[in-house]
């Protein structure tokens, strides 16, 4: 038997000791300075233009390309492995080489993603780690499998081994719907892991690369497994195996196109109030447009599916192994918090693509420095992320407050002050810490590239900064205070959290 020679990236950061994430929908398989010749880091600053955001998508692209032949050149070598059954082994053989994983699409993105944890679990079978291996599953939607066969073994190893089919069946079942997308017949059903950063829902999948869903007319018992067993994209139409009877469904379009950026219909609420939402989407890219057309353009560069969602207490979120995909809470957000969560998950979108081509920070679990966000204790990972991305909101918020108050009611130009201020305020208190890490070999250079980017930038709209001040203080005296009480309430904490 020859080992798989390619070692999962975050494999090789757990060698390292960095605390490498392992769950399925976090784990990074192109880690950091692995091409020396990327051209696309933060050092070269300015950044807001379509000539980066192009050199920044190549590097990404070539880091998957790399991946991709890294994989079949040890399958051209024979590699396999005891821990995989036979089955998904020649699945891998004949559809690695496939000719439509030769166009990087953000959709193939996620699935080497997940053949890289699955690498990654081989690694540590390999070298008998056990704790690691709970560890992994663990972090993984099949916890709760996995804790059932380790109440019955007492024994990681022998556990996980129960288990490894169901990552099998979940890179299989990925594959033929959302990249193969040609007709499948079996006779056992394929297992597929719903996703809702994809729009996935209790009574709805999406599949494939154009907005295509499958509604269940009844419950599916399995939920969130799906058991497909045919597919049929010519004829539009797809099979599910339930216990007594077969569904057979068809695919329908249910996605429609803003300004460009593909927007899905999920259903519920938005559902229900498409014409509405979708109108509400399309105004708020107007805003962006009209007051800050490099904004716009970064907008568009780096999101390209907008997936609504009704979450109490959820505002939005996106993945690191799925770039260009947002999931944007349209109920209890107002237009002004629709404008600012566009633009947020855009900026979780292009940091990641510089996370994936880059190494801009260490990571480790040691919570010293305060998120005035969470107003709770972060490690360096959350205070970096955090940085990058609200800069966006102060940004924003600041072209807002400079070009198209005009636009708002007085609610709503007090609101844009406001979070210009706040966000001033509470980027500007992680740069002390920022610089600690940095020093201390948490952030790279690199990575701190864009922190003193990000302080320059603060510095030289200093007046700004002054005269919305003086705006709010005019148009409402409770929301001048609400920040001048974030101010002192900063400074108590920089008194506090002394590092």
């Amino acid at each position: 038997m020859k080992d798989f020679q390619y070692k999962s990236k975050s494999q090789i950061k757990q060698k390292m000791g960095c605390g490498a994430a392992v769950a399925q929908r976090t784990v990074n398989p192109l880690v950091a300075g692995s091409n020396p010749a990327t051209p696309a880091t933060f050092m070269n600053l300015p950044f807001l233009n379509k000539t980066y955001y192009q050199k920044l998508k190549s590097s990404v692209e070539d880091e998957y390309f790399d991946f991709i032949e890294q994989i079949r050149e040890d399958i051209e070598e024979g590699a396999d492995s005891d821990l995989l059954s036979p089955e998904f082994q020649s699945f891998l053989k004949e559809e690695i080489f496939s000719e439509k994983l030769n166009q990087f699409h953000p959709l193939h993105f996620y699935w080497i993603n997940l053949i890289d944890g699955l690498v990654y679990l081989l690694g540590l079978h390999e070298e008998k780690l056990s704790e690691d291996v709970f560890d992994f599953w663990e972090a993984t939607e099949y916890a709760e499998i996995f804790l059932k066969f380790e109440t019955e073994f007492n024994n990681s190893l022998k556990s996980s081994r129960e288990c490894v089919c169901f990552l099998e069946s979940q890179i299989q079942s990925f594959y033929y719907l959302h990249i193969k997308e040609e007709d499948l017949h079996t006779d056992l059903p394929n297992n597929y892991n719903v996703i809702p950063e994809l729009g996935d829902s209790e009574n709805r999948i999406f599949i494939g690369k154009n907005g295509k869903a499958i509604n269940f007319t009844k419950p599916i018992d399995s939920f969130p497994l799906i058991p497909f067993l045919n597919l049929n994209f010519k004829a539009g139409n797809f099979e599910i195996d339930q216990e007594k009877e077969v569904q057979r469904l068809n695919l329908e379009s249910l996605s429609s196109t803003v300004q460009g950026f593909e927007v899905r219909t999920t259903e519920g609420k938005f559902e229900s109030e498409k014409e509405i939402q979708t109108q509400r989407i399309s105004k708020a890219l107007d805003i962006i447009k009209k007051t800050d057309n490099e904004l716009y353009e970064l907008l568009r560069s780096f999101t390209k599916v907008i997936i609504p969602v009704d979450e109490p207490g959820i505002v939005s979120y996106s993945m690191q192994n799925l770039p260009g995909y947002s999931s944007i809470n349209l109920f209890e957000r107002d237009d002004i918090d629709l404008i600012d969560d566009l633009l947020h998950e855009n900026g979780h979108h292009f940091l990641n693509y510089h996370l994936n081509t880059d190494e801009l920070i260490i990571e480790d679990d040691e919570k010293i420095y305060y998120s005035p966000w969470r107003r709770s204790l972060r490690p360096i990972r959350g205070i970096y992320h955090a940085t990058c991305t609200f800069f966006w909101a102060y940004y924003l918020f600041m072209s807002l407050s400079e070009k198209s108050l005009a636009l708002f009611n007085e609610e709503q130009k007090v609101k844009v002050l406001r979070r210009f201020l706040e966000e001033k305020l509470m980027v500007e208190y992680t740069f002390e810490d920022l610089k600690h890490a940095f020093n201390e070999g948490k952030v790279t250079e690199s990575g701190f590239a864009f922190i003193k980017f990000i302080k320059d930038f603060f510095q030289s709209n200093k007046t700004k900064h002054e005269k919305a001040l003086n705006t709010l203080k005019e148009l409402s005296s409770d929301d001048y205070k609400s920040v001048n009480e974030l101010t002192d309430h900063l400074v108590k904490q920089r008194e506090h959290y002394q590092i």
